[in-house]
């Protein structure tokens, strides 16, 4: 089968770790570098929304702590021109419900040692009791004012708040978010670099003019929660997947698509991982042998299923929760070792989590879905999967991937950065490994760096749904494709 060309670019680079990553460090240092490197933005943001073109603008204060002293001026004056006040800072929600592995460890040291990190996870963390903090690198303070307004809010976003002083709280009317850096053109040429001659540049200008007059266009599959060697997974279903993908599956009349795929995105949980005996007072060796033979059987058969699709078109591998890579985010490609068949073709590539890249001029930014199931739980309870698509999406205004790292989401202790800030806003943005599929292209304004469209994807778990999504890298639409009987 003849499939359809593409130009693709990494841009995952920040997310692999350094030699010094590893070593110990303190988690202080992701959250200055967060709060330094948005500061900036909500400025510009807040001359834009609340200060220009205002007759009376608020007082933006430098620091959290700067609270106290404009407290007593505004007992002393009263006839202040404007009382309300800015704040920037880092969200923390103090609530009663995020686990506590210190007090899961008193209850017995083998327990704990028995149990990953999934297993000391709670459904929510919502409560009514719930507080909100606004801290910088100076102080903290409390935050009150409307609940709807408030419990929008989750930790570690950086946001600024205008409101007034009440005591030592900070009531709030309005809250500003950083919004994303300007977006890429889809229109653009996408040849763009210096080194690249102009025969190059107007050799893909005549194809891409050749290509829009025969209406062709170029699809990414996005796969999620294969989970090879889960016992509800139905090995057929795979099987006809790859049939699909690699071409051997006749195509139907009405959707000759195959030829269009231009690459697959697998969306990490690719491996099944049991949960553990908690209950069970010691690991023998044999326990150990037998489970290690299991996942040995499982990795050799994703191996195989890599090797074939990879042999008919471009593949990127990113790894899950369930899978054998490093707990911390960003989570690191799979080790080659793994992979002794799909690792000697060029097509194959085991890239990060969180994962970015570049497909001709579309930009992807997406994860395996750890960090929007985190986020959901700090929401009351409602339809779940419309909970956190909202969330989802209002990541994107936070500028920030996964703001609970590392709070109630374990990552690295980057030191002098903080790679889940978005650098690129992005074309399709997606979270593998839910419930079900939602896609909704979304348009955002922004005070200061223009209009962005968005296509905002949840792709299924492909062993419960047997589902997949093809997203169109050019109107950035996006559908599944069914392979239950």
């Amino acid at each position: 089968m003849l499939r359809l060309n593409c130009k693709y670019t990494p841009l995952f680079e920040r997310f692999k770790l350094s030699r010094t990553t590893q070593e110990l460090k303190q988690f202080n240092s992701i959250y200055v570098h967060r709060i330094k490197s948005l500061r900036p933005i909500l400025e510009k943001n807040i001359a834009a929304k609340w200060i220009n073109d205002q007759d009376y603008p608020p007082k933006i204060l430098k620091r959290v702590i700067d609270v106290s002293e404009q407290e007593e001026e505004v007992k002393t004056k009263e006839n202040l021109i404007s009382k309300e006040f800015v704040l920037i800072g880092t969200v923390y929600k103090d609530t009663s419900k995020k686990p506590n592995i210190l007090g899961e460890y008193s209850q017995g040291y083998q327990n704990v040692m028995d149990q990953s990190y999934s297993d000391f996870k709670v459904d929510s963390y919502f409560s009514k009791e719930d507080q909100i903090v606004l801290e910088d690198e100076n102080g903290r303070i409390y935050l009150i004012g409307d609940s709807y307004l408030l419990n929008s809010l989750v930790t570690g976003i950086v946001i600024a708040v205008k409101g007034t002083i009440e005591g030592d709280k900070f009531e709030v009317n309005e809250i500003c978010y950083p919004g994303l850096p300007k977006q890429s053109s889809l229109n653009n040429l996408l040849l763009t670099n210096e080194n690249e001659n102009e025969n190059e540049i107007k050799k893909e200008k005549e194809e891409k003019e050749e290509k829009e007059k025969k209406n062709i266009k170029k699809y990414v599959a996005l796969i999620s929660g294969l989970e090879i060697g889960n016992p509800k997974s139905d090995p057929q279903k795979l099987e006809l997947l790859l049939e699909y993908l690699t071409g051997f599956l006749e195509e139907s009349n009405e959707n000759k698509i195959q030829s269009q795929i231009v690459r697959a995105i697998i969306c990490g949980n690719s491996l099944f991982r049991p949960k553990p005996k908690v209950n069970q007072k010691s690991t023998t060796f044999e326990n150990r042998k037998k489970d290690g033979n299991l996942v040995c059987s499982d990795s050799k058969s994703l191996d195989q299923f890599i090797s074939r699709l990879s042999s008919s078109m471009a593949v990127d591998l990113m790894p899950g929760e369930s899978d054998p890579s490093n707990l911390f985010l960003p989570q690191q490609p799979f080790h080659p070792v793994l992979f002794p068949f799909s690792r000697k073709t060029k097509s194959f590539n085991r890239v990060t989590n969180p994962y970015e890249c570049k497909i001709d001029n579309t930009i992807f930014v997406g994860n395996s879905g750890e960090a929007i199931n985190d986020m959901a739980k700090y929401f009351k309870n409602g339809d779940l999967n419309e909970v956190k698509f909202q969330v989802f999406q209002n990541s994107l205004d936070w500028c920030h991937l996964s703001p609970t790292c590392p709070d109630t989401l374990p990552c690295h202790p980057f030191e002098n950065s903080d790679p889940f800030i978005i650098k690129n806003t992005p074309h399709v943005y997606f979270a593998g490994n839910q419930d079900q599929f939602s896609s909704e292209i979304i348009h955002k304004k922004s005070y200061t760096t223009g209009n962005k469209k968005i296509s905002c994807i949840f792709v299924p778990k492909f062993y419960q749904t047997s589902e997949i999504v093809l997203v169109d890298i050019e109107t950035l639409e996006s559908s599944t494709v069914s392979f239950d009987f």
